[in-house]
């Protein structure tokens, strides 16, 4: 299983992390972010709105690298994918799509954040699906509050700052094995609450998790579990 450490910044990136140079897309128009000093996936973000042209400025720079990551959303997604997917494949690179883009030939990425049932069962039905060797797990740190009993798979977001001052007065976490993730809860206006959170060890977990499986790679964007 390959292991991706995503960097927006490349300047100044420590050795050993395999380096993604983000393209930014904006509009018609794809702009390079970094100068890295070794070439993994050329990671994409932004606002695709004319996927042909943005596809073919993404072949030219996609040159040298091992392949594309997606990291949109929706029909966004899925244009683009259809565009590049063909020739990175002739050209024996790799495409991360997300599943919702249904790319043919495409490695599809999960989003390890999961708040019920476990991630373990989600990556199997995936795999029964898709095949391990087409699956890549994206390691999203989560950090959510929660009204229990709760019919929100989501939750509330939290920044940094508030999941370190709600944890303050919350009991000590928990490991949960089925999430791969760390959960404390504490009553608050005569309700239970949860908060779901990951550090690095949980990282780490999630991390083996996707290698016993036999996951094609992960990828983790170094600014979120820094």
């Amino acid at each position: 299983m390959k292991t991706f450490t995503a960097v927006l910044d490349c300047e100044g990136a420590p050795r050993g992390d395999i380096v993604w140079l983000t393209a930014e897309i904006r509009g018609s128009e794809v702009r390079l972010n970094g100068r890295p000093e070794r070439r993994g996936l050329l990671g994409v973000y932004g606002d695709v709105r004319d996927p042909d042209r943005a596809a073919a400025r993404l072949l030219r720079l996609a040159e040298g690298f091992e392949g594309v990551y997606l990291d949109l959303e929706g029909e966004q997604a899925a244009a683009l994918a259809r565009q590049l997917a063909p020739t990175l494949g002739r050209n024996g690179q790799t495409l991360c799509a997300p599943l919702s883009a249904h790319a043919e030939g495409a490695v599809l990425t999960v989003p390890s954040a999961v708040s019920g049932g476990s991630l373990s069962g989600l990556l199997d039905e995936l795999i029964a699906w898709y095949g391990a060797d087409r699956l890549c797990l994206e390691l999203v740190r989560s950090r959510a509050l929660f009204e229990m009993p709760s019919g929100d798979p989501d939750g509330e977001a939290l920044t940094e700052e508030r999941l370190r001052a709600l944890l303050s007065k919350a009991g000590t976490p928990y490991f949960s094995p089925a999430l791969c993730a760390r959960y404390a809860t504490f009553p608050e206006d005569g309700k239970a609450r949860l908060i779901l959170f990951d550090d690095r060890e949980t990282a780490d977990a999630k991390e083996r998790l996707a290698r016993e499986k036999g996951l094609w790679a992960t990828v983790r964007l170094r600014e979120e579990w820094a």
